[in-house]
């Protein structure tokens, strides 16, 4: 088969999988829900588990896969590594650490009501935030190794602080510390109208600037040397790549927890499939792909075994720790292309 059929049927096969995942995702489930009532549907239950409970996770599933998908392209691009991923920057352990900050607060303060509510993702928005911005400012005077260093510091960083507060959170109360643990593993289940609404309008705008930066993701591709001689600052260039990729990172994980792997499969699985394209091509692409991978993972999730929901990383850790092993095998070390 040739390579432009290839990717012709690529292109039309992927949008028929997503449509398809769409409708399993909202008719199958711990109650399976009739075809009949995609269209039209008198029964009350049916209805609420629909509307309320299935289509805004499944939406979840899809645009938080499109963010890590795009997001993953732009990260390997920028640091010209197939292995890079959305949370080389240090932004998961982050918001694992901002949530259980929210969490302690909770439980010392005793809060109730909206306050409970928003207390964990708004701690875990701001502290992400605020080391994607750490990393920015001083990782990228040192260019890509900086990036990746500064990343690796704010993740051990975080994860040690993360386990005094497990600890002291266990010592308040022996039975709370399982609850918080949905930021480690990732769970759309549950995801809320206005919380998708949030995720959207954190979502929309950064992944159209990032579409509109795609030629500057290709220039850092070629190295930091052809980039200056085009006459782009690579390092201001980085920085602002970083803060787009981190806003809606940031946001979705206030709401979903960490969802490992996406980010790295997408863009790979774009490039085996599509060869060498640009990044206008590949960022955009990778976000489908992104949310074809995410919205299966998500109905794998909550059929696998009955009665539970499966953590979304370990869904997708089934699938990407053997790519990733056999990318290594390969020489998958090599850079980005």
């Amino acid at each position: 088969m040739s390579g432009s059929l290839v990717k012709k049927t690529m292109y039309l096969l992927v949008p028929i999988l997503l449509l398809a995942g769409f409708i399993l995702n909202l008719i199958l489930g711990e109650v399976n829900v009739p075809y009949s009532c995609l269209i039209h549907c008198s029964q009350v239950k049916y209805r609420i588990i629909i509307d309320y409970i299935r289509l805004p996770s499944t939406l979840a599933s899809i645009l938080v896969g499109y963010v890590l998908g795009a997001s993953g392209a732009v990260m390997q691009g920028m640091l010209r590594n197939p292995l890079a991923e959305p949370f080389t920057t240090g932004i998961a352990s982050a918001a694992v650490l901002g949530g259980l900050l929210g969490y302690l607060m909770v439980l010392v303060g005793k809060l109730t009501g909206l306050y409970a509510t928003l207390a964990i993702p708004l701690l875990a928005l701001a502290v992400a935030l605020a080391s994607s911005l750490v990393v920015v400012m001083m990782g990228s005077r040192l260019g890509v190794i900086g990036l990746i260093l500064m990343g690796i510091l704010i993740t051990l960083l975080s994860y040690a602080v993360s386990m005094i507060l497990m600890l002291i959170i266990e010592s308040i109360n022996p039975t709370a510390s399982m609850q918080p643990l949905y930021l480690l593993y990732g769970n759309i289940s549950g995801i809320l109208w206005w919380q998708l609404y949030i995720i959207l309008a954190s979502a929309a705008p950064t992944m159209l600037a990032l579409a509109y930066s795609s030629r500057y993701v290709d220039l850092l591709m070629l190295g930091d040397d052809v980039a200056k001689a085009s006459g782009v600052n690579p390092v201001a260039v980085r920085r602002i790549l970083v803060t787009l990729v981190s806003i809606p990172l940031a946001v979705s994980l206030a709401f979903t927890g960490v969802i490992g792997f996406v980010g790295i499969i997408a863009p790979y699985v774009v490039r085996q499939m599509t060869g060498r394209g640009s990044g206008s091509i590949i960022i955009p692409i990778s976000g489908i792909m992104g949310s074809l991978i995410l919205a299966y993972s998500y109905l794998a999730s909550r059929i696998m075994v009955k009665g539970y929901v499966i953590p979304i990383t370990a869904v997708t850790g089934l699938v990407g720790i053997p790519l990733l092993m056999w990318m290594i095998a390969r020489g998958g070390f090599g850079a980005s292309t």
